[in-house]
């Protein structure tokens, strides 16, 4: 099938070149003794030569590089209207512009003439061509070379979130988080993230720590999605009151003192690092740090109090649990007694 010719295209081109020409060449008292007189001869042959060689080259491409060429043969025909607008004022500096131009165009057409000609097989092999005249290169790696040459961190510590979990890790990847807890909540127009953690040795975090957090999960800020990082977890603060038998040839005073250090003191029962979020208080692991110490000779009665959840009553049940973002705290700090307290009282057997 015959392809659409564009024979009224080129002939429009050719007319536009002939105008500016005509109108922008030497005028009569300056053609006699100037080298200018041929540019504008030179640049009508150009432009002739130019449309004519397209005109052949279009016939030898297929229906589909027609498209692709079109582009190429425009590229050059505005080079060289454009050429006509340059010698519109004679001189070295139009002379050396309209070389310029002109060799400008001339690529653009070579362009289009090797372009139409290599097609996409054509390209590879000549690539292989030229390859082979290449004594310096390396051989390319073997892909199982790559995958062990490769580095893997991307694939274990990927600085991304999408579910509560994702933000948990990427928390818990820094030195002083014990763990973390992180939370959707629906706040009026969109969901946001609420981040908690918990530190290492410690019931809060400090300045700095809070800063880290937060640029830590700026990193994995969403659009439409904020995150909140909250400066303590939900604690559930614990008044305990304990009850004890004390065994003959101890003081109750001394048993007393033990009993406390032995559950708020350093390292003891309650100490941070020993709950963390959804950790429950068992009551029998309570009952047998009590009975492990000196001068205790049995536990007989534990009642517990969560400040601002419930009254005071008896720890009864085998399990005190918390939800999965709180944190059982006890300090029995004087100077913080919201944070929870323990009350021993020692009793004799008569």
């Amino acid at each position: 099938m015959r392809r659409p010719s564009t024979s009224r295209a080129r002939k429009l081109w050719f007319v536009c070149g002939l105008c500016l020409t005509a109108g922008c060449g030497p005028v009569s008292e300056e053609i006699a003794g100037s080298i200018l007189t041929v540019v504008p001869v030179a640049y009508v042959v150009c432009l002739m030569l130019v449309i004519r060689l397209a005109k052949r080259w279009a016939t030898r491409v297929s229906e589909a590089d027609v498209d692709w060429l079109r582009p190429w043969q425009a590229a050059g025909a505005s080079a060289f209207c454009l050429l006509g607008v340059v010698v519109a004022e004679p001189g070295i500096v139009a002379l050396a512009l309209w070389t310029v131009t002109g060799m400008l165009a001339a690529c653009a057409c070579l362009l289009a003439r090797f372009g139409v000609a290599l097609r996409a097989s054509e390209l590879i092999r000549w690539s292989a061509v030229v390859a082979a005249f290449v004594t310096s290169g390396a051989e390319p790696e073997t892909m199982q070379r790559a995958k062990f040459l490769a580095p893997v961190a991307f694939r274990h510590d990927t600085l991304s979130a999408v579910t509560p979990a994702d933000y948990e890790r990427l928390a818990e990847r820094l030195e002083w988080v014990q763990r973390a807890n992180a939370s959707f909540r629906w706040t009026g127009s969109w969901l946001t993230v609420f981040v908690a953690a918990d530190p290492k040795g410690a019931f809060t975090m400090t300045a700095d720590q809070h800063a880290e957090l937060e640029d830590t999960m700026d990193c994995v800020h969403q659009v439409g999605r904020d995150v909140h990082v909250l400066e303590s977890p939900d604690y559930i603060d614990l008044d305990l009151w304990i009850e004890v038998c004390l065994r003959g040839g101890f003081y109750a005073g001394q048993v007393e003192a033990a009993v406390l250090a032995a559950l708020t003191g350093r390292g003891g029962f309650f100490a941070p690092d020993n709950f963390t979020f959804g950790t429950p208080l068992r009551r029998s692991s309570l009952e047998a740090a009590i009975q492990r110490i000196p001068g205790v000779r049995a536990v007989e009665n534990i009642d517990l109090r969560a400040r601002e959840k419930t009254g005071r009553r008896k720890f009864s049940e085998g399990l005190f649990e918390l939800g999965s973002g709180q944190i059982l705290r006890v300090v029995n700090d004087p100077r913080w007694p919201e944070r929870g307290t323990v009350v021993v009282r020692v009793r004799e057997v008569v």
